[in-house]
């Protein structure tokens, strides 16, 4: 059958299993597979399985080491939310840096937006300083959450792109494990 279907059926019994034993059910996927013929015409069965798995979902790559690096999106979504809570009960080491990240649009968009009708420039200015109040908040109710487990965390605004930030991060940090919600809060996920 088609990889994903199997996968994603495998997941939903294990789920299942989990919740009516009281436990956590986490699927765990390669990052890579097929060949990238097979790829193009299948698809990749991470991305689907991250997205519609019923429980966590795990994409791995080869660690080299340990698991000391850690940079978690954050954006106050409920994925955002859900990936915090799973990261708070993974057993990682308890020297592990943990890094809260949240992107915001950029300023210079804002600052360009003179050529659009008048008080739109406001009105986006108005909404750029809420996201970023709101992000702000997200990164210290994240940074609280995972205190309460006896972590200490770090946290960092960024802007732009969130997927590139994101990656941008976990690249300067050199992250062994980037935590993200399946579904981020903008409205073009």
């Amino acid at each position: 059958g088609r990889a994903t279907d199997q996968v994603l059926d495998v997941c939903a019994e294990v789920a299942s299993e989990a919740r009516a034993a009281g436990a956590d059910a986490l699927v765990v996927v390669g990052s890579r597979g097929h060949s990238a013929i097979e790829r193009f015409f299948l698809g990749s069965v991470a991305e689907r399985v991250v997205r519609h798995a019923p429980c966590p979902a795990l994409v791995a790559r080869p660690v080299t080491e340990r698991l000391d690096r850690v940079v978690v999106a954050v954006d106050g979504s409920a994925g955002s939310t859900a990936a915090l809570e799973y990261l708070k009960r993974l057993p990682l080491p308890e020297e592990c840096q943990i890094a809260l990240v949240a992107v915001t649009v950029p300023s210079e968009l804002i600052s360009k937006a003179h050529f659009l009708l008048p008080g739109m420039d406001a009105q986006l200015r108005e909404a750029a300083e809420r996201e970023t109040r709101s992000a702000r908040e997200h990164l210290a109710a994240g940074e609280a959450l995972l205190a309460a487990a006896g972590r200490s965390v770090e946290t960092q605004m960024r802007q732009g792109d969130a997927a590139s930030e994101l990656l941008e991060a976990a690249t300067e940090r050199q992250a062994d494990l980037v935590v993200a919600g399946a579904r981020g809060a903008g409205g073009f996920d």
